[in-house]
C-alpha cells in the first residue's frame, strides 16, 4: 500500500478501528470512516433512531462508515486541575474509551 492524503498505512487494529456493525446505536459521537473512490474520509457520526441511519454532526447528513473509533476526551477537559467535581467527571465518562 502506498501514502496516502492521510500519511503512510498503519495497522488500524492496533489503533482501536472497529468495524461499524459493533458501534454504539445510543447517540454517543465516534469517529467514522467512509470509504470512497477517492480514498474516503473521516467525520464525527452518531446514530439517528427516527431515520435509522448514520448521521454526521456537521451538516446532519447521512452515510454509510465502514469502521468506527471513539472520539479522545477534548483537550480543554484534560487541562482542567482538579475544580473538577465528581459528578462532573462521571458525565464526561462518556467520552473515553468504554472498552479499556
Amino acid at each position: 500500500m502506498t501514502d496516502s492524503i492521510f500519511g503512510p498505512p498503519i495497522d488500524t487494529d492496533a489503533i482501536g478501528w472497529r468495524e461499524i456493525r459493533t458501534a454504539p446505536k445510543d447517540g454517543d459521537m465516534f469517529l467514522g470512516f467512509v470509504p470512497h473512490s477517492c480514498g474516503g474520509y473521516m467525520c464525527v457520526f452518531y446514530w439517528n433512531d427516527v431515520i435509522n441511519k448514520w448521521q454526521n454532526n456537521i451538516d446532519g447528513g447521512t452515510d454509510w462508515p465502514s469502521h468506527w473509533i471513539r472520539l479522545p476526551m477534548p483537550p480543554a477537559i484534560l487541562a482542567i486541575p482538579k475544580q473538577i467535581t465528581e459528578e462532573q467527571l462521571a458525565r464526561l465518562g462518556r467520552f473515553a474509551d468504554k472498552d479499556a
